[in-house]
């Protein structure tokens, strides 16, 4: 399954440009979240967030399932779109994927743009 993060339940973030969600916070170290239902079924899954990295820092992101934690990972310091992954996630349908994002300094926003579960 994908989903776009514009698609999300979001907290501390915000939609830019119609493509992707950004931290709202100005604080240099400032927090949001995303979250949405899963629609696959049981199993074990690698969860794909696409991400726009940047070169001027490395924001994190961090997944929980039904709020427990799952892990961290750190953007690349480069420029463009890549995507993270989650490896071995159990999920089930109707469980609630989070994603939080943490700035890294006020130059970073942890800006995402999707997520996929395969």
């Amino acid at each position: 399954m994908s989903m776009e993060a514009e698609a999300m339940s979001l907290s501390g973030y915000k939609i830019e440009g119609n493509a992707r969600i950004t931290l709202s916070s100005s604080a240099h170290n400032g927090t949001g979240s995303a979250s949405f239902a899963s629609k696959v079924k049981a199993g074990t899954y690698t969860v794909g967030v696409n991400v726009l990295a940047e070169d001027d820092g490395q924001s994190k992101v961090s997944l929980y399932v039904d709020g427990a934690y799952v892990g961290q990972q750190t953007f690349p310091k480069v420029v463009g779109y890549r995507t993270l992954n989650f490896n071995n996630v159990s999920l089930k349908y109707g469980q609630t994927v989070k994603l939080v994002g943490q700035k890294d300094g006020y130059a970073t926003f942890a800006r995402i743009n999707k997520v996929d579960i395969n």
